[in-house]
């Protein structure tokens, strides 16, 4: 049972559209359920799963994806329903998307929490929204120099890419302490 996913969302298992496309098209075309008989694989990073389709209509026309997969012992189930749009491009072809348990369309739904989900249906913060300005404008002054012994700045009168890795270090740097000098007397008149 897999209780989180990875930081990097594109390495969890995950299903597109077009690999259930010929079972859709077929289960519309003769209005039965139509399943396969092989299991089929799914790989993520560092474990695969393999799970059985199957595609069936309702007398509404409604299509669903049934799925039905085994992951650490357990045997999980999950109804996914597909919905057909008309295509803007070709008059008479149809576009298909999943909808997620979340409520959104999508082609690509992702294996997290032990189940079948959009991408939308996450909040995604990164490392740099978590923190503030303050804490981002410090980071810069505690940065390890660049400067080596026989490094040099300038070749035939222009900067070297060393020499601009230190010019943007000292900028950092200034730029740092006029921050925190600023933040600083912001306290002082405020008392």
């Amino acid at each position: 049972m897999r209780d989180s996913y990875y930081k990097e969302l594109y390495q969890n298992p995950q299903i597109r559209l077009r690999l259930f496309l010929p079972l859709i098209k077929k289960a519309v075309e003769t209005g039965e359920e139509i399943t396969t008989q092989d299991p089929v694989p799914l790989n993520g990073l560092d474990y695969t799963l393999y799970f059985i389709p199957k595609v069936k209509t309702d007398a509404d026309g409604q299509i669903t994806l049934y799925l039905r997969w085994l992951d650490g012992g357990e045997i999980y189930r999950q109804r996914i329903p597909i919905i057909r749009e008309e295509s803007n491009l070709i008059p008479g072809t149809f576009v298909y998307f999943f909808l997620s348990p979340s409520g959104h369309k999508s082609k690509k739904l992702f294996y997290i929490c032990n189940l079948f989900r959009s991408r939308r249906s996450f909040v995604h913060i990164y490392f740099e929204q978590k923190r503030s300005r303050i804490q981002r404008q410090t980071e810069q002054l505690s940065r390890d120099e660049p400067y080596r012994r026989y490094g040099k700045t300038l070749y035939r009168g222009k900067l070297t890419p060393y020499g601009k890795r230190c010019a943007r270090y000292e900028k950092q740097q200034e730029d740092g302490l006029e921050f925190l000098y600023s933040e600083i007397l912001k306290l002082k008149t405020e008392k």
